[in-house]
């Protein structure tokens, strides 16, 4: 009888534990150069923070990765521009206000807070700078507070993360030459008269005493 009862009380504290989500699923952004032009591309199936289905309670048992990938022969600047959220959608944007992402950066979080405000002014939109054959991976955490209610999630919305790549700064320009002042130009052409005048005359006067 003590048996079966320890039994039961382990099922009900098991139940009363948070439910986990599936295994987490890796991204990889890779940066091309097509013709002179950079374009930052998706290369794996849609992660769990691209579409979120985690239920009241739920989190994820893996972090996910977001790995960022130069694949180009040169440097490169990007940012994250901002992640596609569905504004025109209330029940969705209710629901990523019940999601909490954690994202680190190696040991630093770079952010922590619901995942409707990421776009606000804690976003993580720090630029990187990637180096030719590069990578850099954030790493991820999400879960779903017991307070959802609801079963919409984000309604089959992708969540994309838009990063941009930035131009490539100027090289230095030489600086331009002095604009000289005219009237400065002026007075020193009339001093130099002056002087020439004045010399003449006293060489005049001389000669003439002699």
């Amino acid at each position: 009888m003590k048996r079966t009862l320890l039994v039961l009380f382990a099922g009900l504290l098991l139940l009363s534990l948070p439910r986990r989500a599936a295994i987490a699923t890796d991204q990889i952004l890779e940066i091309t150069d097509v013709g002179g032009e950079l374009t930052v591309t998706a290369t794996q199936p849609v992660t769990f923070w691209e579409q979120p289905t985690l239920k009241a309670g739920e989190t994820v048992t893996v972090p996910g990765k977001l790995t960022l990938t130069n694949s180009t022969d040169v440097q490169q600047r990007i940012q994250l521009q901002a992640v596609k959220l569905p504004y025109q959608d209330k029940a969705a944007l209710e629901y990523l206000n019940h999601l909490h992402l954690t994202v680190y950066l190696g040991s630093v979080v770079v952010y922590d807070d619901a995942y409707s405000r990421i776009n606000g002014e804690n976003n993580l939109y720090q630029e990187i700078v990637l180096e030719a054959g590069a990578s850099l991976t954030f790493t991820l955490y999400l879960n779903c507070d017991y307070t959802y209610s609801g079963t919409t999630f984000t309604n089959s919305a992708i969540l994309d993360w838009e990063f941009l790549p930035l131009a490539q700064e100027d090289e230095k320009a030489e600086p331009a030459p002095a604009i000289e002042d005219p009237m400065l130009t002026e007075w020193l052409i009339a001093g130099v008269i002056t002087v020439a005048i004045l010399v003449g005359w006293t060489l005049f006067m001389k000669k003439r005493r002699s």
